[in-house]
């Protein structure tokens, strides 16, 4: 079992060619209507099958010299992994590329005008770029789904020994990115808005004048933005992922007993975090700060109240998981 496990992505590579092998027999009969069509499937079967065998290449690197332990790992994008992390961004960037060959590149037409591949009826540009649609949706509603697989919350189950998990660090982690990716797409698309705008008026040509001052200033500023939020938080990632490395190869401490109140943040933040105590260890939980780890204060519906019994794995003050006994 586990040598099919560790080689199946050899397996999907040679689905990948064989799908190719398909749609080149499905091509045969248009080819023989209209020779001219001929290197066009080529170009196309070609092109899908080398781009198809990328993730796949990628994921057998992963499991051959990277940290991913066998595929079912690529099943679970929550705990970090790099090489896990790095192959679905390689989907997505593949899939983005894609779109923008249908979408602006004029792939849809290419697609309509050599009909059979897929084995679909797409006669019209316009049926291509439904069917991308359609696939782009299935695409974020399968990843959607997997990296919201089994979040905890303080609703989940009791334990045998009495205890609920109230939070993990994965949940922090991918707050944390979001909010990367949240504030790159803002300076991205100020960014792109200004240089669209500086072509049409063509500023390259004429530098002055009050009409070129708005988008010279979004141009400055999204570049300023775009700096700044780029090594901030590439710093704080840097830091999130050590903090989710820690606790997923199980080497951050546990500290079990009841929960002592020492500061309470208020809601309105302007002070130190929740300063808590548990069998004598020291844990600050701060909901102002952008970190992976535990930060919902007492103020904001936080579990750690004075005289609960709660079992925490930490590092440097900071929570990791948080098990409250019910």
């Amino acid at each position: 079992m586990k040598y099919i496990t560790d080689y199946f992505w050899i397996g999907l590579i040679g689905v990948t060619a064989a799908n190719g092998a398909a749609w080149w027999r499905y091509a045969r009969p248009h080819i023989a209507r209209r020779p001219e069509l001929r290197q066009g499937y080529k170009r196309l079967i070609l092109n899908f099958v080398f781009w198809g065998s990328i993730p796949w290449l990628l994921m057998g690197m992963g499991l051959s010299v990277g940290s991913a332990a066998s595929i079912f790992d690529y099943l679970k994008p929550r705990e970090a992994d790099p090489w896990v992390l790095g192959w679905y961004a390689a989907c997505i960037g593949i899939w983005i590329r894609c779109l923008w060959w249908i979408f602006k590149q004029g792939g849809a037409q290419e697609l309509a005008d050599h009909p059979g591949l897929m084995n679909l009826p797409l006669s019209k540009a316009e049926h291509v770029r439904l069917l991308a649609c359609g696939l782009s949706l299935a695409q974020i509603a399968g990843m959607t789904a997997t990296f919201c697989h089994d979040i905890p919350s303080p609703n989940r189950t009791i334990r045998a020994d009495g205890y609920a998990t109230y939070f993990v660090v994965y949940d922090g982690f991918w707050v944390v990115v979001a909010l990367a990716f949240l504030f790159i797409a803002i300076g991205a698309v100020g960014l792109y808005v200004a240089v669209r705008w500086i072509r049409h008026l063509k500023v390259s040509e004429r530098w002055t004048g009050k009409t070129k001052t708005k988008p010279r200033f979004i141009l400055v500023w999204s570049v300023l933005w775009l700096s700044l939020a780029g090594i901030g938080f590439s710093a704080n990632l840097y830091m999130s992922y050590r903090l989710v490395s820690v606790y997923r190869d199980g080497t951050a401490e546990v500290a079990e007993g009841t929960v002592h109140v020492l500061h309470e943040q208020p809601e309105d933040g302007h002070a130190e975090g929740d300063v808590i105590m548990i069998d004598g260890v020291r844990l600050v939980v701060n909901y102002f700060e952008l970190t992976p780890a535990y930060r919902r204060t007492i103020a904001r519906g936080g579990a750690l109240r004075e005289g609960r019994t709660a079992r925490v794995w930490h590092q440097n003050g900071k929570i990791l998981r948080l098990d409250v006994k019910r």
